[in-house]
């Protein structure tokens, strides 16, 4: 946690070395300190259970772990914070959308029917030149959002019983 965190956050933030830098040594005090209540003791009555409960307890001060050096990071967490099921969770989601960030925007992948119609609301621009802007886009963008609502114009889904019986 103590390296591998920071350095988390450091490729994911840009900015953060320079507005915090690292180690956190400075001894911080917050109003909630004086623990009015009771929630300390609370969580220190939790915490000798050693269950799922002060599991969770460490997930929620892993923040505070990783940036904070002078806070020692108890056995449990250690386990907690070593478990690969733990770091697979915690990871996943920013692995997904590095991925949806880093593919081109999809937009009728099956083919264009009539690459030449116009699409609507789109200010003149034909399907075929609608494809050719999403591939100038990525997955998970706004504008590829946008784009990707032609697609029903462009490269509509086939129609099952028309109602042509002839």
């Amino acid at each position: 946690v103590s390296a591998a965190f920071p350095n988390l956050v450091a490729t994911n933030c840009p900015g953060f070395e320079e507005e915090f830098g690292r180690p956190f040594t400075k001894q911080f005090d917050h109003p909630s300190q004086n623990d009015e209540f009771g929630f300390y003791a609370a969580a220190k009555r939790v915490w000798r259970k050693q269950d799922a409960t002060s599991r969770a307890l460490c997930a929620l001060h892993l923040m505070d772990y990783a940036c904070f050096d002078l806070i020692p990071i108890p056995d449990l967490c250690q386990d907690v914070f070593s478990d690969a099921s733990f770091n697979d969770r915690l990871l996943k989601p920013q692995q997904e959308a590095n991925e949806a960030m880093t593919s081109t925007c999809a937009f009728c992948e099956g083919g264009i029917p009539d690459p030449g119609l116009v699409a609507p609301n789109t200010g003149g621009l034909t399907c075929e030149l609608v494809k050719a802007t999403a591939t100038k886009e990525v997955n998970g963008t706004d504008t590829c959002a946008i784009v990707q609502k032609e697609e029903r114009v462009c490269c509509p889904t086939e129609q099952v019983g028309d109602g042509d019986d002839a």
